[in-house]
C-alpha cells in the first residue's frame, strides 16, 4: 500500500483480484463503484467548461482530477483513517467528495479559460440560451433517475435502508424542482425551466450527503433549500463575471 496517514491511501496501481473481499465489496466492484464517482466529479467539470475547452486538454484535467485529486478527497472522509473521518464528518454518497470537488475543480477550469465570445458585454451577462431545452429536461430526468443507484447504491447492500434512501432522494429533488421553479418566478416574472431543471439537481446534490438518516419531510425541506441557493448562486456567478454554461458550480 502507498500510504500518508490520514491524507492518502492506495493499495496498488489497480487492484488486486486475489482479494476476496474489502470493506464488504470485492475490489473489482469497489474499484468500479469509485471509479462511477470519479467519473461524475469530471462530468461536473464538463459542464463548466462546455464549448471553449479542447479534448485533449480536458481529457488531462480529468485524468488529474479522477487519478489524484478525487482518491485524496475521498480518502479524507472515506478512509477509516482520514482525517474527516477521524473529525467526525459524514458524507454518506458524496455532496462533497464527489460533487463538491468537482464543483471547485470546474471553477478553476472556468476562470482559466474565461468566457465564452458574447457572454459579457460591458460587465454584464448576457443570456446564451440552450437551444434544446427538451433534450436539457430529459438529461435532468437521466440524472434523477441515475441518483437511484448514486443514493441507495452508496449503502453497498440490498438491505432495508435502500428503499428509504430512494424515497429521501425522491423528496429531495422534488422539493428542490419546486423552489427552482418557484423563486425564479418571483425573481424574473414567470417561471425558468432551466432554474427548475437545477433545482431537481440541487435539491439532489443536497440530500446525498444524508439521505440515510434524515426523515422525509426534512429530505424535502433540504432539497427545497438547495433549490432556492442554487438560482441566487447562478445569478452569483454571473455578477463576477465566470461564464458556467449550465450553472453546473451553483448546483453542485
Amino acid at each position: 500500500d502507498w500510504v500518508i496517514a490520514g491524507v492518502f491511501r492506495f493499495g496498488g496501481p489497480f487492484f488486486d483480484p486475489s482479494v476476496t473481499e474489502a470493506d464488504g465489496l470485492v475490489p473489482s466492484v469497489a474499484f468500479l463503484f469509485q471509479a462511477a464517482f470519479a467519473g461524475t466529479a469530471a462530468t461536473i467539470v464538463s459542464g463548466l467548461v462546455a464549448e471553449r475547452i479542447k479534448f485533449g486538454e480536458f481529457v488531462l484535467f480529468s485524468l488529474v482530477l479522477t487519478g489524484i485529486i478525487y482518491p485524496i478527497a475521498g480518502s479524507w472522509t472515506w478512509s477509516s483513517d482520514g482525517w474527516l473521518a477521524v473529525a467526525g464528518f459524514k458524507d454518506f454518497a458524496g455532496s462533497t467528495v464527489v460533487h463538491s470537488v468537482g464543483a471547485w475543480a470546474g471553477l478553476v477550469g472556468a476562470m482559466l479559460l474565461g468566457p465564452r465570445i458574447g457572454k459579457f458585454t460591458g460587465g454584464k451577462a448576457q443570456a446564451l440560451p440552450g437551444h434544446n431545452m427538451a433534450i436539457a429536461t430529459l438529461g435532468c430526468l437521466v440524472l434523477w433517475i441515475g441518483w437511484y443507484g448514486f443514493n441507495p447504491g452508496s449503502a453497498l447492500a440490498m438491505n432495508a435502508s435502500v428503499p428509504y434512501i430512494a424515497v429521501t432522494t425522491t423528496l429531495a429533488a422534488a422539493g428542490g424542482g419546486i423552489a427552482g421553479t418557484f423563486v425564479s418566478q418571483l425573481t424574473s416574472g414567470k417561471p425558468d425551466l432551466t432554474m427548475a431543471i437545477n433545482g431537481i439537481l440541487a435539491g439532489l446534490v443536497s440530500i446525498t450527503a444524508a439521505c440515510d438518516g434524515v426523515s422525509m419531510w426534512a429530505a424535502w425541506v433540504i432539497g427545497f433549500i438547495g433549490g432556492v441557493i442554487v438560482v441566487f448562486s447562478v445569478a452569483f456567478i454571473d455578477g463576477i463575471n465566470i461564464d458556467d454554461p449550465v450553472g453546473a458550480f451553483s448546483v453542485h
